[in-house]
């Protein structure tokens, strides 16, 4: 006991070291920037409409007594309050309903050859900063395969879709609540749900199926891509208690303490579909989720397909596959693994692995 205490302690201490590192860097970055007087190069990209939170509601599934709503009421009344949310940033009403049809969550009819009978349900999760729109092509494919009889849908994760300034307002309950609702949706009309998951949505994913109660219907199968078990380079401040706040005072100061301290990336935003300016403060809720799933006691039982690249500079490939083979069990579980000639030959201890199958 008192030496998994001095581990314990020696690990607290790595984190505080780390965090003293970091504040320090910035500190001497701040000299360039807020310290010196000289205004933050990015303040003149910040604006009102697109950095300051709307008055979306994160719950659009829910009904005003709380309970939850007919999914083809959840996409209707989030394309209403999607509309809201970007007038101030695209008043032109005509260009804004195309860039709502296009974030909003979506609902693809049933092959008509499947007489309205589904072998299963799909439910599509987007990742950080994203939108349903980057899963479409794949929603598509999935719902036109000839005799798949797939009911596909996908939803739009709290924070999401209206404005950049948004992601800072949900919670890991929240989207946890919203990728629930999107697999109980499917209720009395398949009997198993799939799950497919990009990057954030992957983890919700893996968080649902090893962290989660049981739904109704239950999770079938889970599909994995670029999945967020991992971020490479990544300082845990998730784990530093008030690392995130800790940051963002850093961001902040070295900013002149003006609004656009609290965005570690401010652009214009000219994709209708992904955030391009990314706050301090979104990645909290991922982090958490990512905690949440390495310390699952419970085995991964799904049947598991996980796609991702080596050389994926954002995803911790090595985190992925260390996963896959620890903890997907399932014999039918498969993983598709990219590597580019230059690091198959570069790192043929990996190579191998990959070929014996993680031994």
């Amino acid at each position: 006991m008192p030496r998994r205490g001095r581990r314990g302690r020696r690990r607290g201490g790595r984190w505080l070291v780390a965090l003293l590192i970091l504040l320090s860097l910035s500190l001497g970055l701040g000299l360039a920037w807020g310290l010196s007087g000289e205004r933050d190069p990015r303040a003149a990209r910040w604006s009102a409409d697109r950095h300051l939170p709307s008055s979306m509601p994160l719950d659009t599934w829910r009904g005003p007594d709380g309970a939850a709503k007919p999914f083809a009421a959840y996409v209707a009344d989030t394309r209403q309050a999607l509309d809201a949310a970007r007038r101030g940033m695209e008043p032109d009403d005509t260009r804004r309903a195309a860039q709502v049809a296009m974030v909003a969550p979506r609902d693809w009819p049933l092959d008509p050859a499947c007489g309205g009978v589904a072998r299963g349900g799909v439910l599509l999760v987007h990742g950080l900063s994203d939108s349903p729109y980057l899963l479409a092509d794949l929603g598509d494919a999935l719902a036109t395969a000839p005799g798949r009889c797939l009911k596909l849908r996908s939803i739009l994760l709290p924070g999401h879709g209206a404005v950049p300034g948004d992601l800072v307002r949900p919670t890991a309950a929240d989207w946890r609540a919203a990728v629930r609702y999107g697999v109980e949706s499917f209720a009395g009309e398949a009997e198993r749900v799939h799950l497919v998951g990009f990057s954030t949505g992957a983890a919700l994913a893996l968080d649902l199926a090893l962290n989660g109660a049981p739904t109704r219907p239950a999770v079938g199968s889970l599909v994995l891509l670029s999945p967020s078990i991992g971020l490479a380079n990544r300082l845990p401040l998730h784990r530093i208690p008030g690392g995130f706040e800790a940051f963002r005072a850093v961001t902040r100061l070295l900013a002149g303490f003006g609004p656009e301290g609290d965005w570690l990336r401010l652009d214009e935003d000219l994709d209708p579909v992904k955030a391009e300016s990314f706050p301090v403060m979104a990645p909290r809720p991922l982090m958490q989720v990512m905690g949440d799933v390495e310390a699952a006691a419970r085995p991964l039982g799904h049947p598991a397909l996980m796609v991702f690249a080596v050389e994926d500079v954002t995803v911790d490939a090595q985190a992925s596959l260390d996963f896959f083979f620890a903890r997907a069990t399932d014999p039918a579980s498969r993983a598709l693994v990219y590597l580019t000639p230059a690091t198959m030959a570069a790192r043929p201890a990996l190579v191998a692995r990959l070929a014996g199958g993680g031994a």
